[in-house]
């Protein structure tokens, strides 16, 4: 909002106008529109301009009967909110004042003030009169106080001094929190925030000097800056020593109204101080110690001024010497104090062979026996070289030059410094230019202004030049390129930004990218560019695809472990996952399992007695523990658990992951055998039992419906062929025939039961001849894919395994796929064997239960080779079968 008495000359002016326009004296309130500084105008309701004054056509370069053929919108930009709101009050009030854009002829915009009434003519006509004035200065000096305001603000907090403000009148003192600490020593302004507090921790001995010198500063009206020094008791009460000077703003009346100032901490330099005066009572040869070498060179003689040049040097350089120095003039020569290097003569501290010296004295007899931070080359008397910064003033008496005074700076740790700065350039670019990751400067419009080597070579650029000025748009993918502009423009407003894109390179490599982007400021603190740091996370991304398809494979896992796998909290015994082993063992629905405490599935008999060890779960550190246990089914039937127990942190809590194996058929055995014996087998799991049963029933099958109907055929004819009187040559050979044929199919009975003798035909012998064979009774298509693999140097288990995971895997397409199809892979890839089988038939949701034994049996042959079984497979898509075993694990062992 506008104060509205920023400008009461012009709301005035125009109450006056408005009030009067329609006096019959009107032509005394025409002389001061015509004569107003402030620009006129006399319009209809509808925005026509009627009238308007002088100032209005100095303002905005219309002649009055230019006005009169336009509307207030034609020189003033009616979109400025402020401007609908006061036209609003306008209709309301009759009056409104607000600031708006103004339009001149030229189509130059500026600031205005407008104040406009509404009001009866004399012709009954509602009219309004407006006042406008050009606020362009104004706005300036708003600007111009705002930025000083900034550069204040920026002072404040870039010194190392503490900025206070005494406000005369309040009492109190603002101090910025920048130095507090450091420069008074305490942690807060509340202790300190008005004089009589402040004064309260003033040193004894200065209490009375401090405070008499501020009453001076405060009533006299000649002074408006000051600047004393104190001594200042700290929170931990050791006193420092501190310099305050600042300045006195008063009011028209010149009473001090408020006091600004800066307090340093000069602790340190008082120090040196009192180091110097020691000194001068030590030496009494300098009124005061400088950081800077002090020297006096006199002349054996005084010289005339009028000498020549060549010879003034030749001269000094024989008859001149250090007559007087400091040591700090010493020891820039290697000496360790003054006493060392006075009487030296001047060739040993400015040698005549460097050349830079013989043009600093030329200059300094040229230049008025003065010279003014020149620079000179010398070396101490280590040898060591020097880089000095001198002032040298000769002294004359008369028409001649007895001697000279000047100070010497070195400044060979500077310009080491400034080398090294350039050097530190250099090396920032040269890091810039092979850092591994792509560097960049990009302007608003998202073009490259600059780009490192390695940001080349992520875009496959040949050339520099290749990539500049060029929009990087135009290698983001589409679907990024929305969000690119939006950080872009968010980094012009000041702001860090890092998002992650695609790009798509100059020769077609596509690669994620993750960048950095912040805004590059010049010396005025303006954003001039965009600094972007790139790095190429592709292989993170293709890690993390990897990672989540691991994810997956592991869940699969745990859904179709043949072991119970029973996820419990520690502390409430609560389940909280159970896999579907689990769930079929013990004959629960998932919901309902994960309802159950782990104690619900103890035998009540063994309850007590088991409950003792999940009691003591919390006492121990369980990384991995095995036991046994008794539990119940649904059903309520005993099974006798196998429990390996791994403790881990399960959704943020304690738990305990227990893999189960039914033992209860194996402990039963075990009974009834001798209790010395000892275990022969691992856990017979639930897949091998069914596919033994599986197998037996298919043999018995063929047995009884193939080879026993042939033998019976058989035992037929013979029996036809010996009831006749005369042989019957023809029964003879049928019979024949028919044993011929029950021996061929015993025989490929007994190929299907035994296992192949791989170790004579080979592995892959072995696949082709049973691929051949089914291929036979099957409308089947079978090809077999054998890829960098020595099957020599493979276990013959190993071996035996891959042809049982293939035959069964098989014998499942037959039966369940519907396949014309199928494709055998083995193959070695990097560090595990591969085997995979995939068809093209009608699939399956491996997220569903199965309760089929073939896939069950699979896994269980692939783990006891340390491998691992996945299955990839959707409905009407196919199936792949993937079994994976280690290197390590595959070949044979050789000594």
């Amino acid at each position: 909002m506008k104060n509205p008495n920023s400008n009461p000359p012009l709301a005035l002016l125009n109450n006056t106008v408005a009030e009067n326009y329609s006096n019959p004296k009107e032509e005394k309130y025409r002389a001061i529109v015509e004569n107003s500084i402030h620009a006129f105008f006399l319009t209809g309701i509808d925005g026509t301009i009627l009238e308007s004054n002088h100032a209005a056509s100095i303002m905005f370069g219309y002649t009055p009967d230019e006005f009169r053929n336009l509307k207030r919108w034609d020189i003033i930009d009616h979109t400025d909110i402020n401007l609908l709101q006061a036209l609003e009050q306008l209709e309301k009030t009759g009056s409104a004042m607000t600031e708006a854009t103004g339009i001149k002829k030229s189509g130059e915009h500026f600031p205005v003030e407008i104040f406009s009434k509404i009001f009866i003519d004399t012709d009954g006509v509602r009219k309004s009169s407006t006042m406008l004035s050009d606020i362009s200065a104004r706005k300036k000096t708003e600007a111009a106080m705002r930025l000083s305001n900034e550069r204040f603000d920026l002072v404040v907090k870039a010194t190392n001094d503490l900025v206070w403000d005494w406000d005369l009148v309040t009492g109190e003192i603002y101090r910025s929190g920048n130095g507090l600490a450091d420069v008074y020593g305490h942690s807060s302004n509340e202790a300190i925030k008005n004089i009589h507090a402040w004064a309260d921790f003033l040193h004894p001995h200065d209490k009375d000097k401090i405070s008499q010198q501020i009453a001076y500063f405060i009533n006299t009206k000649e002074e408006n800056t000051f600047n004393f020094e104190y001594r200042f008791r700290r929170e931990d009460g050791t006193y420092v020593y501190i310099n305050d000077k600042g300045y006195i703003i008063r009011n028209e009346q010149g009473k001090a109204i408020r006091m600004i100032g800066a307090a340093e901490d000069i602790t340190e330099r008082k120090k040196s101080e009192l180091a110097i005066k020691e000194s001068e009572l030590r030496y009494k040869m300098f009124v005061q110690q400088s950081t800077e070498g002090i020297w006096r060179i006199d002349l054996k003689e005084a010289m005339p001024i009028s000498t020549p040049l060549d010879e003034m040097i030749e001269y000094c350089y024989h008859n001149a010497w250090v007559a007087e120095c400091n040591d700090t003039f010493a020891k820039m020569y290697g000496f360790k104090n003054a006493e060392d290097i006075i009487g030296l003569p001047l060739n040993k501290i400015i040698p005549a062979e460097n050349p830079s010296n013989m043009n600093y004295l030329v200059k300094f007899f040229s230049n008025g026996f003065k010279v003014e931070e020149e620079i000179s080359y010398k070396t101490d008397k280590e040898g060591q070289p020097l880089i000095l910064l001198n002032n040298m003033v000769g002294i004359i008496e008369g028409e001649y030059i007895k001697r000279a005074w000047g100070t010497q700076r070195n400044i060979t740790g500077q310009k080491k410094a400034e080398q090294a700065l350039a050097e530190s350039e250099n090396r920032l670019r040269t890091i810039v230019q092979t850092d591994p990751e792509c560097i960049k400067l990009l302007n608003k419009e998202g073009e490259v202004l600059e780009m490192n080597s390695a940001g080349l070579i992520m875009v496959e650029a040949d050339s520099v030049d290749q990539v500049l000025g060029l929009n990087v748009l135009e290698l983001v993918l589409p679907e990024y390129r929305e969000s690119f502009k939006n950080s872009i423009n968010d980094v012009y407003e000041g702001k860090s930004v890092q998002f992650e894109f695609e790009i798509k390179g100059f020769k077609g490599r596509h690669l994620f990218m993750e960048t950095h982007c912040v805004p590059l400021r010049n010396a005025q603190a303006d954003i001039i560019a965009v600094l972007s740091v790139t790095r190429d996370i592709t292989k993170s991304k293709n890690a993390q695809a990897l990672l989540l398809a691991s994810e997956e494979r592991y869940r699969y896992l745990f859904n179709n472990n043949p072991a119970s796998i029973i996820i419990w909290d520690i502390e409430t015994l609560e389940i909280t996952e159970v896999n579907e082993t689990a769930v079929e063992l013990y004959g629960y629905s998932r919901e309902k399992f994960l309802q159950l405490n782990v104690t619900d599935l103890l035998h009540k008999e063994k309850k007590i007695k088991s409950i003792k060890p999940v009691q003591l779960v919390n006492q121990k550190d369980i990384q991995k523990e095995t036991s046994t246990w008794h539990h119940l089914t649904s059903c309520g039937d005993v099974i006798i658990m196998e429990i390996t127990s791994h403790k881990i942190t399960y959704k943020g809590k304690n738990a305990l992951l227990t893999l189960g194996n039914n033992i209860t058929e194996k402990v039963q055995l075990e009974n009834s055998l001798n209790e010395e014996r000892q275990i022969r087998q691992q856990q017979i799991t639930e897949a091998v039992i069914t596919g033994q049963e599986k197998e037996r029933t298919e043999i018995g099958e063929e047995l009884h419906d193939n080879i026993n109907q042939i033998l019976a055929s058989t035992k037929l004819y013979i029996e036809c062929a010996l009831k006749d009187k005369q042989p019957r040559a023809d029964l003879i050979n049928e019979s024949r025939l028919l044993i011929e044929k029950a021996m061929v199919e015993i025989r490929n009975l007994s190929k299907a039961l035994l296992p192949p003798s791989l170790g004579e035909v080979g592995l892959l012998q072995a696949l082709c001849e049973m691929a051949e064979n089914i291929k036979q009774v099957n409308e089947l298509s079978i090809s077999i894919d054998w890829h960098d693999l020595d099957e020599n140097e493979l276990s013959n288990k190993l071996k035996l395994t891959i042809f049982r995971i293939v035959q069964e895997q098989l014998n499942n397409v037959i039966k369940h796929a519907g396949a014309k199809q199928v494709i055998i892979s083995v193959k070695k890839a990097q560090e595990i064997i591969q085997v995979s089988i995939k068809d093209d038939g009608c699939g399956f949701d491996t997220s569903l239960k199965r309760n089929g034994v073939g896939l069950r049996n699979i896994t269980s042959r692939a783990e006891v080779n340390n491998g691992i079984a996945i299955i990839d497979s959707k409905p009407g898509e196919g199936c792949e079968l993937i079994a994976n075993f280690p290197v390590l694990n595959a070949f044979k062992q050789t000594a």
